[in-house]
Parts: structure tokens; sequence; C-alpha cells
């Protein structure tokens, strides 16, 4: 179990049939609460969710660094070494305390052959782009919370780069580890395909990034947890559609409603109308192997598909190492292309890989580009509803996994909705909330699916 929620505290002092222990007298407002005494077994790393400045603890320092809330519209919180019994007794005064798990970057492979149509990753893209510059991703803003992302000849300069593991915000823009890059070029990349280059659903699009992970692809929740709120900050500042990619993996199951970082990540969506696309992992083919970010219910989890670098559904088959669900959360919500992946690397180079982390990419710079058009027409009155409306109320995300292609030969629980189809959910989009006077273009349909059904009457949870 990596959830310790206020409810749970694992360790060998406290048992989950043991009440906590009772609590200690509030310290007075002047003096903090100490809980540093190493007592009642072996010291661990936590989270502590609460009024920490009134805490005296013992903070872990990752890479030389101490990580805590830096943000006023998150909840205070601070890592900590404690053992289970001190973290039981701030559980007993009102404290939430959750273990500070591992996070990496899911195990992706080198693809041994690259197929022909390797840089066309996502389908409908380029009758998407072809509508016009917001189509591409022009002033919408992705935003990658991964390993980095370095400077490439296919990519925009990022605007904002943090790494959370040092003091100094604005150290230069890198990637040790190669996967930020990598993710990143399948989402934005501008590129010029004739002279090899790569090029992503959204290639006009800005680009924010974090790194969370280091050189090895490791993390912990709470260098996840502070990148993502820095993020999120930047999401809220920015007028216009956004996507954060989480192409991470984390240990253990946990139950979303006690996961700090899903909760995190819920909080933007419904209230600032941002959109997170997640990996499902690289734990398949058995079910119930979804990494526990990609429970999040208002992210947009993504498995990956083997096209076979075929644009003909009939020899699809669902990537072995995709993570599937087990039927009754409604993840993954949707697929696209994870397998013989050509993007970018640092010193403007290509690596073909084989990840959930490349489809969430792909399926994220596709989701920015038809995010920002779709903001563009409602810009211009053409459109009833901001999409970011629909992204706080789950609808967004319901009508692209409804317009996704539903392969009857793979099941739910390892493709979800089915493959990203851009085209047929904007003619979706289009067919709901257009108004009269909309001067966009006639909605489209593949020959794969028929006219999109109207929209339900009674009201549906999110997938």
């Amino acid at each position: 179990m990596s959830d310790l929620s206020v409810r749970h505290v694992a360790g060998p002092a406290v048992s989950s049939g043991q009440a906590a222990p009772t609590a200690t007298a509030p310290a007075a407002a002047a003096a903090p609460v100490r809980v540093s005494d190493t007592t009642g077994g072996t010291p661990r790393d936590y989270i502590v969710f609460g009024d920490v400045a009134k805490l005296d603890l013992q903070a872990p320092r990752v890479n030389g660094m101490r990580l805590r809330n830096e943000h006023a519209e998150h909840e205070p919180w601070t890592t900590a070494r404690l053992t289970p019994a001190q973290a039981a007794r701030l559980v007993a005064q009102g404290y939430r305390v959750h273990e500070d798990r591992p996070v990496g970057v899911p195990a992706t492979t080198l693809a041994p052959d690259v197929p022909a149509d390797a840089l066309a990753n996502i389908h409908q893209a380029d009758d998407l782009n072809a509508l016009g510059p917001q189509w591409q991703g022009e002033g919408a803003l992705f935003i990658s919370v991964d390993s980095g992302v370095a400077p490439h000849r296919d990519l925009p300069p990022a605007e904002r780069f943090d790494d959370i593991f040092t003091e100094s915000p604005e150290d230069p823009q890198a990637d040790p580890n190669k996967h930020g890059t990598h993710t990143t070029g399948s989402a934005i990349a501008r590129g010029n395909r004739d002279e090899g280059g790569v090029r992503g659903a959204a290639p006009r699009a800005r680009l924010n990034a974090v790194q969370v992970i280091d050189a090895t692809g490791r993390g912990t929740e709470s260098s996840v947890l502070r990148g993502l709120e820095r993020a999120i900050e930047w999401g809220k500042q920015h007028d216009g559609f956004v996507v954060i990619n989480v192409s991470l993996s984390g240990l253990g199951s946990t139950i979303p409603a006690n996961d700090p970082l899903v909760q995190v990540m819920e909080r933007a969506s419904r209230e600032h109308g941002i959109l997170f696309t997640v990996s499902a992992g690289n734990e398949g083919p058995f079910p119930g192997t979804l990494g526990r970010l990609g429970l999040a219910p208002l992210a947009v989890t993504v498995g990956a598909m083997d096209h076979k670098g075929t644009t003909d559904t009939s020899d699809d088959r669902i990537a072995i190492f995709s993570s599937r669900g087990n039927g009754w959360e409604g993840k993954p919500n949707i697929t696209a292309r994870g397998v013989a992946v050509r993007s970018t690397v640092p010193g403007d180079a290509y690596l073909a890989l084989n990840g959930t982390s490349m489809a969430a990419a792909i399926a994220g710079g596709g989701l920015l580009a038809l995010g920002q058009g779709l903001f563009v027409m409602h810009q211009r009155g053409e459109l009833r509803l901001d999409p970011r409306d629909l992204v706080r109320s789950g609808e967004f995300q319901r009508i692209i996994a409804e317009s996704s292609f539903d392969n009857p030969r793979i099941s739910r629980d390892a493709e979800g909705a089915g493959d990203l189809r851009l085209m047929n959910a904007r003619a979706m989009f289009v067919q709901r909330f257009a108004i009269a006077n909309t001067r966009g273009p006639a909605p489209y349909y593949d020959g794969r699916h028929g006219p999109p059904a109207p929209a339900p009457i009674r009201y549906q949870t999110p997938f």
C-alpha cells in the first residue's frame, strides 16, 4: 500500500486493528509541536498536510533540497522523517500523513524497427491542423511534468522551466533522463517531416516544463506534488487551453480520494479547467495494473495501441505492456499510439521508444490542438461553451471517449472507450455546442463512424 491517509498509518508500532495513540495536548501558539524524537520504529519519509508551521519536524532533503508547499492556494504541506508512531501522533492531532513513496517514469523499451509512418503518430491530426493555426495549438500551453525538456531544434524553447530539485528555478533547461524531451516532442514538436524531423499534433503550442524526476528516472511523491503545484500555477495564468502531461508511474495502489497527487490534479481540473493526460502504465497485460495517477477521475488516462505502422484498424493490437483497468473504474479512458514512437531526445537527436508515456503525450498534443481550436471558436461566438468549462464538468473528457474508435476485438479494460480520433471529436463538439451562426467547417466523419448520437438528457458522471 502506498496510501497513508488520515485513516491509515502503516508501520510496526500501529497496526490496522489498533486505535491511534491518544492525542497530546495542543501546543501553545508561540511554541511549535515537537515530534522529532525518534521513537516507535524505523523512521520513514512522509508528507504531512495541515498547519505545518506549528510543527518542529526533521525534514529529509532530496538532492540537498527540502520539499514543501510554496503556493498559498494549495494545502500547506512539508516533508518529514518520522517513525510510524510519530506519524500516528500527528494523525491523532488532525494532520493528514502520507508516506513519501518513490515515483518514476514507466519503463520504456527501444523500438528495434521504426515503421514507415513513424511521424504520423495520431489519427486525423493532419486534417485537424489543416483547419487553421488555432487547430495546431497556437495560443495553447503544453506543460511537461517529467524529467525535464532539453533544447532541441524541433521543439519550441521552454518559456518557463523549473527543476524542483534545486533552489535555483532559473537553472538551464535540461533533461538528464531523456524521457521528458521524448514525450514533449510527441506532443508539440514542429520539425520538418521531409527532412527527417518530428512533428506533433500541436506544433504551434507554447511550452513550460517542470523536472520532477532525476537522471536515473526516479523521484518521490513530494517532488511530483511540488512540480504539479508549480505547473498548475502556470496553467492558471495562461489565457487559453492548457494540457499538463504526466507520463509517470507510482508504486503500489491507492484510493483516489486519499491520494494527494490525484486530488491536486482533480482540483485543478474542476476549478481551472486544466486538462491532464496521464500514462496508463507499462505493467500489462494483467487486469488491475493501472498506475495510481491514472485513476484520477477527470484526467484522460491513455493506454498504448500498436498500430503496426498502418492506418488500417484491422491489424491494431493493444500493446502487451499497456496496463489494464479492472473494468469498473472506466480506465484507461482511451488509447493512442505507443509502439515505435519516434521523437526528440537531447542533443538534437531522435529515438524510437515503446511505452504508454509516449501514448499519453501523443494524446496530450492532439487534445491540446483540439481544445485550443474550440477555445477560439468560443471566443468568436461560434461555440456556446468554453471548452475549459467542459473540462471542469467532465463533458470534454466524455466526448473524447464517445468519439474514439472502439475496436470490437479489444476489451474495454485494455483500450477504454477506444483509439483517439480528433476530427470525430471535433464534429461531436460542433454538433452539440455550436450556435446557429457558426462559420466553422461542416462536421467530419471518417466512414467508420456515423453521425454522433444526440447528447443524453439525463446526467452522466464523467466516463
